[in-house]
């Protein structure tokens, strides 16, 4: 790699477009912009409806990884003759998801993918492969990587390495690490978590952040509330690791008090019914509005119609949680005052009394007490912003990630 510059780079994700994933287009897009021809490959089916700006320019160049194709499963056949020494590396990941049923049927699903993405890779002439998140996407293109010869490094951000349920816990993780040219972690946290959970895996391990437009998420403009309301945003989907359910707890514990405060939610999940029922039963309901998914235009809007920001993130009861939340770099970007949690990587974004306030999770008291001292202080609020806005600017711009993951694939 270091003897020619990168001039066309496949990305392998879960689905694209995603709602839940407008970090990896955003770097995609930087790394495009930089003079790099980038293609994408999805192992599962994308998601319904309208892509986001950002990700429009990467619809007509996606690989198609349907089963359905009859040529997938020829190619995947011809690999394994071409190069059947491959067969050592399946049953090694055959091994390593014996852990449940899940993971072996998601490897089965993952084989033929990988398989025929490594010839496509070679017929295209792409110089890298480069996976988000170390479940499948990672194995894909381990597979492609070894099929074709050309490297790959992966990012890893939370679920896939902290989720512990037969549906959910990934497999293989020392393999696909030490196989990867590089791994990319997205906190101090998370290496950290790896190193302890895993003391003997090896390969290379790089901290880069999740990288944000900082030109795009700007408050250019004084925000417009009314001074009578406090408005409050949470966005992230409905499932237990957002601590929508503390968020919840914490309104009500501040309306009791006779503060003036109204919730809005953005994201759609699981949990969707089971929160609109707390809210009634906390008798907040017609306080708390939940929007489902929204386009980004839409949630930058709602950032600068907001007065604070929170995200209770939260530890599930199988041990997983959040990496390190781009809605909270997104938010200070706009230098909305922000609460949250002490959990993963949370504190490297949301430093307390310092970029904003941290509290510890699962604790709906700290969690109203925080919001009550943003609503009293709004001035060293504000100040704290500014300081996020700072430190967003410096560690988390979409520039300077895509820098440091170009000059580390141009090492290789």
């Amino acid at each position: 790699m270091s003897e020619q510059p990168l001039k066309k780079l496949l990305y392998v994700v879960s689905r694209f477009p995603s709602l839940t994933t407008t970090f990896t287009a955003y770097e995609m897009s930087t790394i495009q912009e930089a003079g790099v021809d980038v293609h994408v490959a999805t192992v599962w089916s994308s998601e319904e409806g309208e892509p986001q700006t950002v990700e429009k320019q990467f619809v007509d160049k996606i690989c198609d990884l349907r089963l359905g194709n009859p040529a997938l499963w020829l190619r995947s056949v011809q690999q394994i003759l071409i190069k059947p020494q491959i067969l050592i590396l399946i049953f090694q990941l055959l091994v390593g998801h014996l852990i449940s049923v899940y993971a072996m049927l998601k490897l089965l699903v993952s084989l033929p993918k990988g398989l025929y993405l490594g010839y496509w890779v070679k017929k295209h002439g792409f110089q890298h492969i480069h996976a988000h998140f170390l479940s499948s996407p990672a194995t894909v293109a381990l597979i492609a990587s070894r099929i074709s010869g050309v490297p790959y490094t992966v990012t890893i951000h939370a679920f896939d390495i902290f989720a512990t349920t037969p549906y959910e816990r990934n497999a293989s993780i020392p393999l696909k690490c030490d196989k990867a040219a590089a791994c990319i972690v997205i906190s101090k946290f998370n290496l950290e978590y790896m190193r302890r959970t895993w003391p003997d895996i090896r390969g290379r391990f790089e901290l880069i952040y999740n990288g944000i437009d900082v030109d795009l998420f700007t408050n250019k403009t004084e925000r417009v509330t009314d001074p009578n309301v406090f408005h409050i945003l949470s966005n992230g989907r409905l499932v237990y690791t957002k601590g929508h359910t503390f968020l919840l707890e914490a309104v009500a514990k501040l309306r009791k008090k006779n503060r003036n405060v109204k919730l809005q939610i953005i994201g759609g999940g699981p949990l969707e019914s089971e929160l609109h029922e707390l809210a009634d039963r906390l008798e907040i309901k017609e306080h708390v509005t939940f929007t489902g998914k929204m386009l980004q235009e839409e949630i930058i809007q709602r950032y600068r119609a907001s007065d604070l920001f929170v995200l209770a993130c939260a530890i599930s009861p199988d041990g997983d949680m959040d990496g390190l939340p781009v809605v909270l770099v997104e938010a200070l970007a706009m230098e909305i005052p922000t609460v949250s949690t002490q959990v993963s990587g949370v504190p490297e974004i949301v430093q307390d009394k310092v970029t904003g306030l941290c509290v510890p999770p699962h604790d709906s008291q700290a969690l109203a007490d925080a919001i009550a001292y943003m609503m009293d202080h709004p001035g060293e609020a504000s100040k704290m912003a500014r300081a996020g806005r700072q430190v967003v600017a410096k560690q988390f711009n979409r520039h300077e990630s895509a820098r440091m993951l170009l000059q580390l694939w141009q090492t290789l």
